[in-house]
């Protein structure tokens, strides 16, 4: 204590104990415990094991089954046992990693617990690499035919509006049991916003589709100039509004030619490509795109980065009309005006360019997207090889090994750092048997069987007005026609 006692003689502060120890090492008081080593011998993971297990994790979490807290406990301490490494006694009573270890764990391999986003399983296996390559090969060949401008390369999609306003955050009391906000109804109507945008930052009006039989000009009060509104009592797009109202509404402020024609980049929903819908198009010089099925969320530009703050918006203009109208009952009569008031916060130049541009259409970018956005659809990956095998081999079983179990691992070699002493590091090499257990034969990555063969038509993307997809949907249209008219006939 010889260098604390003269630190407070001298009237020095009072030392702490990281500054005591480093003094100490100066004085050559080399016997004395240090952090370093007590981290050493306490250490359970050499720094390759824990940077294998937390690999795995990070590996899980990239393909949408990522662990949880006490999942990534439970696989330390599986993989500690499996691997015939000495764990702490509550290691082996909760038969799972101590929190202090697992808060330590997160903190050294950059990882934090987050609120993962739900994703369908058709959206996970949808957007893979062939189905993205194919879209960008038939993007790429159409602007290279048509040399399009910015301007002339648009982007269309529905959204959902209901009555019903999703409560945002407040301020309450620490420690309430229960916060609630006012809610217009239980169950809201739903209206259908259709939104328009171009890869120049502009927007023509929306369009809306009321859930009701008839139409109102009540419900259009407050709405952008040139907005359009129709009824339809499912409150939904279909085929006839889109080809005998939407489109000759679209037609008319994108000024389309066959002679100056447009790209129009869309998803394939059954509304969107009838032959009715693909015959005013063409004729209206208006090439037609669809995106591959169930990849919207990554290759729509509205998706991307206009419809998250329209929503936004949208909810707080709800909460702001409760508010000012205490005790009324939000109706379809407001839906109009307040999407209104979304849609001009919303649709600005920059959210819509920072959406073409992140789905990579305009500036025109294959390579947009990187391999780890493609790990979700390597779980229902299917081998090519055999076209007519029946499924996949199914996903190794977790090995588990008593500890102390022999395995046909040779020796290896392990080294545990010890506390510096006179800028030189004392190593202690230790050579015995370990079980080599990885986390994957512990945990092994997810793999979906094959599923049976279906006589169902699958969807792709295409240029819908090219001939030779034009006259497939012709022959499809005649078979359905042919079959619908022997069904009639065997009912008389």
């Amino acid at each position: 204590m010889s260098v604390l006692k003269a630190s407070q003689t001298k009237g020095i502060e009072r030392m702490t104990l990281v500054r005591y120890i480093k003094a100490s090492a100066k004085e050559g008081e080399t016997d004395s415990v240090g952090y370093a080593k007590c981290a050493a011998v306490k250490q359970i993971f050499s720094p390759a094991q824990e940077e294998q297990l937390a690999e795995h994790i990070k590996l899980l979490d990239s393909k949408f089954y990522g662990l949880s807290k006490e999942k990534s406990q439970k696989l330390a301490y599986d993989f500690a046992s499996q691997n015939n490494l000495t764990v702490p006694k509550s290691w082996t009573r909760d038969q799972k990693a101590g929190v202090d270890w697992f808060r330590a764990f997160v903190r050294r391999n950059a990882l934090s617990i987050r609120t993962p986003e739900a994703t369908s399983l058709a959206r996970q296996a949808g957007f893979n690499r062939p189905a993205v390559e194919g879209y960008f090969e038939k993007l790429g060949s159409a602007l290279d035919r048509f040399k399009f401008t910015p301007q002339r390369i648009y982007n269309l999609d529905e959204t959902g509006v209901t009555t019903v306003q999703k409560p945002r955050r407040v301020v309450s009391s620490k420690g309430k049991r229960q916060v609630g906000a006012t809610s217009s109804q239980e169950r809201g109507e739903l209206s259908t916003l259709c939104c328009c945008v171009n890869a120049g930052g502009n927007h023509i009006p929306p369009f809306f589709i009321f859930p009701r039989v008839h139409m109102k000009d009540s419900f259009l009060n407050g709405v952008p100039p040139g907005t359009k509104g129709v009824a339809v009592k499912t409150g939904y797009m279909n085929g006839e509004i889109f080809a005998e109202q939407y489109l000759p509404f679209f037609i008319s402020h994108t000024h389309c030619t066959v002679d100056d024609p447009i790209l129009l980049i869309l998803d394939n929903h059954s509304s969107h490509i009838s032959l009715k819908v693909v015959e005013i198009c063409k004729n209206a010089g208006i090439v037609l795109l669809t995106l591959p099925p169930h990849t919207s969320h990554k290759l729509q530009p509205l998706d991307r980065s206009v419809y998250g703050p329209l929503k936004a918006y949208y909810y707080r203009a709800l909460d702001d009309w409760m508010r000012t109208n205490a005790g009324a009952f939000v109706s379809i009569h407001h839906v109009g005006q307040l999407a209104a008031r979304a849609f001009v916060l919303s649709m600005t130049p920059a959210n819509i360019q920072a959406g073409f541009r992140a789905s990579g259409i305009y500036p025109f970018n294959r390579n947009i997207f990187t391999d780890d956005e493609f790990q979700p659809a390597e779980v229902t990956d299917q081998p090519m090889e055999d076209p007519n095998s029946a499924g996949v081999e199914p996903p190794s079983t977790p090995i588990n090994l008593a500890p102390g179990t022999p395995s046909t691992s040779t020796s290896a070699v392990i080294s545990i750092p010890h506390a510096q002493t006179s800028g030189v590091e004392k190593v202690t090499t230790l050579t015995k048997p370990i079980i080599s257990v990885t986390p994957e034969q512990i945990l092994p990555l997810l793999k979906a069987r094959a599923r049976k063969p279906s006589n169902r038509r699958k969807v792709k993307c295409a240029i819908l007005t090219d001939t030779p997809e034009k006259n497939e949907l012709e022959n499809a249209q005649k078979q359905k026609e042919k079959k619908t008219r022997k069904k009639k006939s065997s009912v008389r």
